[in-house]
Formats: C-alpha cells, sequence, structure tokens
C-alpha cells in the first residue's frame, strides 16, 4: 500500500479526473488527500518516508510547499509531476508547456529539488496516449459510476476537442508500476526571463542529477493497467 497526495489543477479537463478516479480505484493507493492550495505539509510529517507526492497542475503549491517547509522535501518518498518538455521539434507557443508557463519560477524551484525518488512525465510523451473520439465512446457503456460521472465531467471538453490525452493519469499509474516507462537521469533548467521562452525546460543528462525524465512510454501497457484498475477491461 502506498500512500498518495495528489496535487491538482482540476477543472474542466477530463484527464484530471480520470486520474483522480484511477487513485480512488487502484487497490494499492491510500489517497490521503487531494489539495489545489497548499496543505500538505501536515501529513507528510506525520508519514515520513512513505507519502508519495503528484502533481498533476502548475508546481505553484509544490514550490510554495518546498519554500515554507524546506526539510518536507527529505521526508517524502517520492516525487512524481506531468511537467516539462523536452522534445526535438519547438513548440509553436511556450504556453503548450502549460504546467511551467503558468509559473515558470515554481517550476524552477521545483525542478532543482533532490526528493528521494523525483521523476517527471514530460509533454511529449504524455501526448502519445491520445484517446480518439470512437474510442471514448466505448467509455460510454460502461457499468461503473464513477467513470459516469467522470464522462459527465468532461463532457464539453470531449464534445469540443473529440480526443483524450491522458497526460495526468500517466504519472499516477506510474507510482505503481515501474515497468510503464523508459526514464533517462538529470538536470532540468527552466526560463524565467525570455517572454518568447517563458517556462521553456531544458534537460541536461547526467547520472548524478536530481531528476529522472520519462523518455518513451509503453502505451499498451499503460493502458492496460488503467483500464484494469477502472474496470474498463
Amino acid at each position: 500500500m502506498k500512500k498518495i497526495l495528489l496535487d491538482t489543477d482540476i477543472g474542466s479537463d477530463i484527464d484530471d479526473a480520470i486520474c483522480l478516479a484511477y487513485l480512488l480505484k487502484e487497490p494499492q493507493c491510500e489517497l490521503l488527500g487531494i489539495t489545489t492550495v497548499c496543505g500538505e505539509s501536515e501529513k507528510i510529517r506525520a508519514y515520513p518516508h512513505e507519502v508519495t507526492l503528484i502533481a498533476i497542475g502548475n508546481l505553484t503549491n509544490i514550490a510554495l510547499l518546498l519554500t515554507d517547509y524546506p526539510d518536507t522535501v527529505q521526508l517524502l518518498r517520492g516525487l512524481f509531476i506531468m511537467n516539462g518538455y523536452f522534445g526535438e521539434k519547438a513548440l509553436s507557443h511556450p504556453l503548450e508547456n502549460w504546467n511551467s508557463w503558468t509559473d515558470p519560477l515554481a517550476s524552477r524551484l521545483v525542478f532543482a529539488a533532490r526528493p528521494a525518488t523525483f521523476r517527471c512525465f514530460p509533454l511529449e510523451v504524455t501526448d502519445t496516449l491520445t484517446m480518439e473520439a470512437s474510442r471514448i465512446r466505448r467509455l460510454t457503456e460502461t457499468n461503473s459510476e464513477l467513470i459516469r460521472a467522470v464522462l459527465d465531467f468532461g463532457s464539453a471538453w470531449l464534445r469540443s476537442s473529440q480526443k483524450l490525452t491522458l497526460h495526468d493519469p500517466l504519472a499516477a499509474v506510474s507510482v505503481f508500476y515501474d515497468d510503464l516507462c523508459r526514464f533517462e537521469r538529470g538536470w532540468v533548467q527552466v526560463e524565467t526571463e525570455c517572454p518568447a521562452r517563458l517556462g521553456a525546460t531544458d534537460f541536461q543528462a547526467d547520472v548524478y542529477g536530481n531528476v529522472e525524465i520519462a523518455r518513451s512510454v509503453n502505451k499498451d501497457r499503460f493502458y492496460q493497467r488503467l483500464a484494469g484498475t477502472l474496470g474498463l477491461d
């Protein structure tokens, strides 16, 4: 059983809701709390070296946590974030790297942290986990009340986009299954001054680095794990 704290910017985007639904159904998960404001420090201290913090929105709350309670980073079992872009093709606009662009100073602070385990799931990897409208429609046939509630919650998003990219669930599922992604260790720098590159994340490989970046994902294995836990097999 793994103790989990989830920090989210949950709103109309449905993949946050699917991430939460997964954690609620994952039998190995003890979900201690869900935050949209900084409130993690009491729980982390209560369970030293047991809590994995999953951050699937911008990193403002996590940066505040590390600033106000700097000792908590050493008390974490792990920090898993959906953030950054390290692809070869340039983004058309910095805001596509949304979780970093919205608060680049917070991203810079968090990417400098040194928890025992620090894993990052960037946009170029999560972008490959896209379900088209036809596959989404099959989800509506489920008997799961939880999944029907998630789909109702995200109905506006689905109607407008006609696709669903599972950015955030990858970070959550990977906490429990180490066989989903290939990682590379190194250091991340975040642009905080140049407007044209605000929030841009640059990676330097180094076996002594503080963060592991997901470089690829086994899509079939990910879908199997997610669907199996949510009862969608």
